[in-house]
């Protein structure tokens, strides 16, 4: 009780992020936007980063050299410097959230 109800957001266009950066404020953010749990074969596998709906990121809004797991362990994302950079999930950043209204 008392909570607000609301998800963090996900990006599934180039042009929802462009409207996003237009309002948002300065700072890191995080996103809705995880990586799955690497495979045995290549437990350093970068590939699989999803939405809460299970569609991509789109690749160029990545920064230049993401996602790079390093250090290694990096299973969140977040708004860094106007790109996405994966991130480890204990770093203490602002939350980009949504709510129906």
């Amino acid at each position: 009780e008392g909570g607000i109800d609301a998800d963090l957001v996900d990006i599934v266009s180039v042009a929802q992020y462009n409207w996003i950066q237009t309002w948002l404020p300065g700072g890191d953010w995080w996103l809705y936007l995880y990586n799955a749990e690497p495979t045995i074969s290549d437990p350093e596998d970068e590939t699989e980063w999803k939405n809460s709906d299970g569609s991509n990121l789109p690749s160029e809004l990545w920064g230049g050299g993401q996602p790079n797991n390093s250090p290694a362990g990096q299973r969140c994302a977040k708004i860094d410097a106007g790109v996405v950079a994966d991130r480890l999930c204990n770093e203490n950043n602002q939350a980009l959230c949504w709510r129906r209204i």
